[in-house]
């Protein structure tokens, strides 16, 4: 007899908001291990990107002591993922090969490297590296501003009663290590300093540390950075432009105006259409550091309930919520007072699939 060895591809998670503002992270590989008892990964065996196809559901039950008939709006959100695009590809391949290069050099085999450690795992940013992961504890604050989105095995987020007592309300699961490297100290040449990898966001402290954490991209930047300055055959920019006799810069009859064209083309497209900057200090909101948002939804009375889809490099997704009603602090009572609610937030996850960016 056969048997056909299935997955799930679907979690459900409850957050619970005392505030009007509150800021979710979900780490999907990490959760999907939970639940399928098995290692799902963020990127492959050679350091590609996994982009999670993701479709999310947000539901708001009917707790909004502060909606009414003026304001039907109970929620607004916006989710964001790493950037899906070149940067954050290549900066996920260069900490994959430095990783390798520092295994190799290391002298630790291939064989020595344990099974579940043999791909990169990475938090998106400094934020949400700076909230463990640590599912099924109450080590975390109750109802934070800022919360990791953890897969649950009751719904609604009540907690359930088992023989041996109270159990919390997410999955355990096992040991989910996020990837560190080990950079050599300058001024103690016999030390080593480790540390973490964020995708996005700037590094722990300036150049040479020692860090706490660094964030990829800023490190790629940094690492394939050119000068700034003008090096063109005129000012405006940072790419040597070739003159040359192609009918596009020159035509049969030579005159002023066609002179004067080769002047603005020498200066009109010789910058990137991007930031370039690397994102250290002063620089310090670089674009390419950035989380990018990639959808905004609303939740009202009438419809408590909203679906979309994303696209989720390394299945790293942040989703923002706002003008929470029916929790935090009410500025339009007389007097002004806290409300006592907690307004939970249903959210479904769905993976329709993965591949490689």
């Amino acid at each position: 007899m056969a048997f056909l060895m299935t997955t799930s591809n679907k979690l459900i998670s409850t957050l619970n908001a005392n505030s009007d503002t509150l800021v979710a992270y979900l780490d999907t590989a990490a959760e999907l291990s939970k639940i399928d008892r098995k290692n799902h990964h963020q990127v492959t065996e050679k350091g590609v990107p996994l982009v999670y196809d993701l479709m999310v559901s947000v539901s708001t039950p009917s707790n909004t002591a502060a909606a009414s008939s003026t304001n039907q709006v109970t929620m607004t959100g916006t989710a964001s993922t790493c950037g899906t695009n070149w940067q954050t590809r290549n900066a996920v391949r260069m900490t994959h090969f430095t990783r390798e290069e520092l295994r190799k050099e290391s002298g630790v085999s291939k064989g020595a490297i344990g099974k579940y450690a043999k791909t990169l795992r990475l938090n998106m940013e400094p934020q949400m590296f700076n909230l463990a992961y640590r599912p099924a504890t109450t080590l975390d604050p109750a109802f934070g501003t800022i919360q990791r989105i953890y897969a649950e095995f009751a719904a609604s987020g009540s907690v359930v009663a088992y023989d041996q007592g109270l159990e919390q309300t997410q999955w355990t699961g096992g040991v989910w290590d996020y990837t560190q490297l080990a950079q050599v100290r300058d001024d103690i040449a016999e030390t080593a300093d480790p540390f973490y990898v964020n995708v996005l966001g700037n590094h722990s402290d300036d150049a040479p540390g020692p860090y706490e954490y660094i964030g990829a991209v800023q490190g790629y930047n940094q690492r394939r950075q050119t000068t700034l300055d003008d090096s063109t055959v005129t000012a405006g920019g940072d790419t040597q432009f070739i003159n040359n006799d192609s009918p596009f810069f020159r035509v049969p009859q030579q005159d002023s105006s066609e002179d004067a064209y080769v002047d603005i083309t020498l200066d009109e497209q010789d910058n990137p259409p991007y930031d370039r900057s690397v994102g250290n200090p002063p620089l310090v909101f670089a674009d390419s550091i950035r989380p990018q948002p990639v959808e905004y939804f609303q939740t009202t009375m009438s419809n408590s309930q909203v679906s979309f889809r994303v696209q989720a490099p390394l299945g790293l997704l942040k989703i923002k919520f706002e003008d929470l009603y029916g929790a935090g602090y009410n500025p339009l009572a007389t007097p002004p007072s806290e409300w006592t609610t907690v307004q939970p937030i249903i959210l479904e996850v769905e993976c329709l699939g993965t591949y490689e960016m």
